[in-house]
């Protein structure tokens, strides 16, 4: 395993974040509150408050809170 490089850091998950089926957040990643991580996402980065992370390519927006319907 320390050949390939393995990576143990850990992933800070705030409040209010919703994952969804299938999602995946790698190792060192920071997601802040408000923010979703769509299905099937594998979420590489951190992520700010309040934002969507969506396929293709891990697309990270803002979510406009104003119009929310």
């Amino acid at each position: 395993m320390k050949a390939q490089g393995y990576k143990n850091s850990p992933v800070l998950i705030e409040d209010n974040v919703w994952l969804a089926h299938s999602s995946v957040v790698l190792a060192g990643t920071i997601i802040r509150s408000g923010s979703v991580i769509a299905a099937n996402v594998v979420s590489p980065k951190n992520v700010d408050h309040n934002s969507l992370v969506r396929s293709p390519s891990a697309v990270v927006e803002p979510i406009d809170l104003q119009n929310i319907g």
